[in-house]
């Protein structure tokens, strides 16, 4: 099953909740197609941490701040971390992106290089719509 434009989109909307019930809105590059999505992110960022307390999220196409495009739907889903998937998972958004991936990918290590910083450790999690389309 295909889920136009989700399937297409290049940047997903992830509204995601702290501890407190307060929203918080991230862009994220993703992967898959008909309700199951994946995308990935430093285990240690805030995404992640507030997705560890409460995997309650709704999702929308979006612009890469995260600002949803004008008439897209926002779906319900659940957002589950998946560590176990990280290469397979990393391929499947590299394929997707291709150049775009590699090139964020090399400014990212030139980045880390120059400002003498570690590789951080990154999780993938996997989004399941709940809400029905």
């Amino acid at each position: 099953m295909r889920i136009e434009p989700l399937d297409e989109a290049n940047y997903l909307a992830i509204t995601n909740y702290s501890e407190d019930g307060s929203s918080h809105v991230d862009a994220v590059w993703f992967a898959g197609q008909g309700g199951r999505f994946v995308f990935r992110t430093p285990s240690n960022d805030d995404l992640a941490q507030r997705l560890r307390s409460t995997d309650r999220v709704e999702v929308a196409v979006s612009d890469a701040k995260g600002r949803v495009q004008p008439g897209a739907v926002t779906l319900a889903a659940i957002a589950r971390e998946r560590p176990d998937d990280l290469v397979a998972a990393g391929e499947l958004i590299a394929r997707k992106y291709g150049l775009r991936w590699r090139r964020s990918e090399l400014g990212s290590d030139l980045w880390r290089k120059v400002a003498s910083r570690d590789d951080p450790e990154m999780t993938i999690f996997e989004i399941t719509l709940t809400e029905a389309i």
